[in-house]
């Protein structure tokens, strides 16, 4: 079987850093324990350059995730009023992250290892910063507008 493709240059890792994070799908569920969760499918860097899965669990210990996710995007929720939100709202919505290497795997299959993963979702209007980030061009960042 003869296969057709057209060969594409390899987006490889990025160094640690702060990028531009854009979230390509964002799906409600559950998670094991039965607790609400949004799980997000994440790309990372000026040209999209790493996918990450970013699972937003809905508990009173990791509420501030959430918070600091949705802030990060662009929404403004007020700390300790509750509310709804749909996952979808999130799908499209870009903010800037911090990736580095996440905590050494303790156990099973990958024990000993350490990922890149996001470490942080910095707030609005944070500028991209990583070695080889540049600011998208339809990114305009908070406090930039020159009137």
């Amino acid at each position: 079987m003869k296969i057709r493709y057209t060969p594409k240059e390899s987006r490889g890792l990025l160094p640690p850093g702060t990028y531009v994070a854009r979230v390509k799908s964002a799906t409600g569920g559950y998670s094991m324990n039965g607790d609400q969760m949004v799980e997000m499918e994440v790309f990372v860097g000026p040209n999209s350059e790493m996918k990450f899965t970013e699972k937003l669990y809905n508990t009173e210990d990791a509420a501030w995730k959430i918070t600091q996710v949705r802030h990060a995007l662009g929404f403004s929720d007020e700390f300790g009023v509750e509310m709804d939100f749909d996952a979808a709202d999130l799908v499209g919505c870009s903010g800037v992250v911090k990736i580095g290497l996440g905590k050494k795997v303790t156990k099973g299959k990958y024990e000993g290892k350490q990922f890149t993963e996001i470490l942080k979702w910095l707030p609005r209007g944070t500028i991209a910063g990583g070695p080889e980030a540049e600011q998208p061009k339809d990114e305009i960042p908070m406090g930039s507008i020159p009137f």
